[in-house]
């Protein structure tokens, strides 16, 4: 008894169709994934010094993402040893960060206030002055909190340097 296969026409096209949706799933998730990647923020630290002399901490803010934050109600925190100290953002109207651009912030951590490149927009901080006996020994770095999609994000701790 003799057994027949399949024909090598047919068993081509049904290759032909499997790489073809295969290519389409893959091509489908890659754009969805990079879509959703670029639709969201991408916020870092850029720089940040800090100035013993003038008591002054600059931080530079920059959105690398595609989705613009809200910077009222953000802050700073600033880890110099085994001290803490946050640093709030309060504006008197919107506050964006709009994608590709960047804020500075220059805040007095012995004062317990400070200033942001946004217009309206001042810095209030705790325990400034026990960060800034802190910094002064040299080990200490700053993370940039925001609201995003209704939960709290944080940027990457960044090394603070003397200035």
């Amino acid at each position: 008894m003799r057994v027949r296969g399949l024909s090598p026409i047919l068993s081509t096209m049904i290759l032909l169709s499997a790489a073809l949706i295969a290519g389409l799933l893959l091509y489908t998730y890659f754009t969805n994934t990079m879509k959703g990647m670029t639709s969201a923020p991408n916020i870092a630290i850029v720089q940040a010094s800090y100035y013993p002399s003038v008591d002054l901490l600059y931080l530079k803010v920059r959105n690398y993402g595609g989705a613009p934050i809200d910077v009222n109600g953000s802050s700073v925190k600033i880890v110099a040893g085994k001290t803490s100290c946050t640093c709030t953002v309060t504006c008197t109207g919107q506050a964006m960060l709009r994608p590709y651009q960047s804020i500075t912030f220059e805040i007095y951590p012995t004062q317990g206030n400070g200033t942001v490149s946004i217009p309206g927009c001042t810095v209030s901080c705790t325990n400034g002055a026990a960060c800034a006996d802190a910094l002064v020994q040299g080990s200490g770095y700053a993370i940039y909190n925001y609201v995003y999609a209704g939960g709290e994000q944080s940027t990457q701790p960044v090394s603070i340097t003397l200035g």
